[in-house]
């Protein structure tokens, strides 16, 4: 076994404390001194790009849950997952999700 513990990165709250986690392994992260909250975050601001406007920068990645109807529909699992999601203040949420069926 490691004698170095497991940081769990949300955890450090800190910039110099993230910076100082990866400094053993030689890894440099550039960015902000101070971590902005609230209506000053960056991720609260909105991302234009060729083809439009997306309203924030924070986004939902696909996924998969393994709920499923049997007959491939979603279950009740992924609905509530999908209506939280849309609750979540985020902008994007990308793709979709993938379902198994295995009777």
């Amino acid at each position: 076994m490691s004698a170095t513990p497991i940081v769990r990165l949300g955890t450090i709250k800190e910039v110099t404390r993230f910076q100082e986690h990866l400094r053993p392994w030689g890894v440099e992260i550039h960015c902000d001194a101070e971590i902005l909250r609230g209506g000053d975050s960056p991720l609260l601001s909105s991302l234009t790009f060729a083809d439009g406007t997306i309203g924030n920068r924070i986004a939902i990645n696909p996924m998969e849950g393994w709920d499923g109807m049997p007959d491939g529909r979603p279950g009740e699992h992924t609905v509530r997952r999908w209506r939280r999601f849309g609750q979540s203040g985020a902008k994007l949420i990308w793709g979709g999700e993938a379902v198994a069926v295995t009777h």
